[in-house]
This record gives C-alpha cells, sequence and structure tokens, in this order.
C-alpha cells in the first residue's frame, strides 16, 4: 500500500459527486477526516484518510454496478 495524499482522496470525492450529483467535501478535525455533503451537512463517514478512501472507493464501485446492473 503506498502513502495517500489529501489530493487522492479529494479525486475520488470528484467521481463520488459525479454519480451521485452531490457536492461532496472533506474536512480535517480533532484529527480524523470528515466526508461530508457539503449542500446539507450530512455526514458519509470519518475516520483516518486510508479509512475514507477506501469507504468512498467501495461505495463507487457499489453504485457502478448498479447502474451497470439497471441499464439491461
Amino acid at each position: 500500500m503506498s502513502r495517500l495524499k489529501r489530493e487522492d482522496l479529494q479525486r475520488k470525492l470528484v467521481d463520488l459527486g459525479f454519480l451521485t450529483s452531490k457536492p461532496f467535501v472533506y474536512g480535517y478535525w480533532n484529527g480524523y477526516y470528515h466526508i461530508y455533503d457539503k449542500s446539507n451537512g450530512e455526514n458519509l463517514i470519518t475516520g483516518s484518510i486510508r479509512e475514507c478512501y477506501d469507504y468512498v472507493t467501495a461505495f463507487i464501485q457499489g453504485m457502478e454496478y448498479v447502474i451497470r446492473t439497471n441499464k439491461s
């Protein structure tokens, strides 16, 4: 596993925002990253940068799977 940077997480959030049509952003408070919907403040995940990155990646893969299977 390579070391993650904030830019890596930001790229994933751009992809997530494209799939969900919601403006997801990250913040850093009290030693944790917080991924939330900027429009209403709804929290998606809180944790280390690796935890957030992995969660967002899995969330994106799940969304892509649903989109692929529902096109039939």
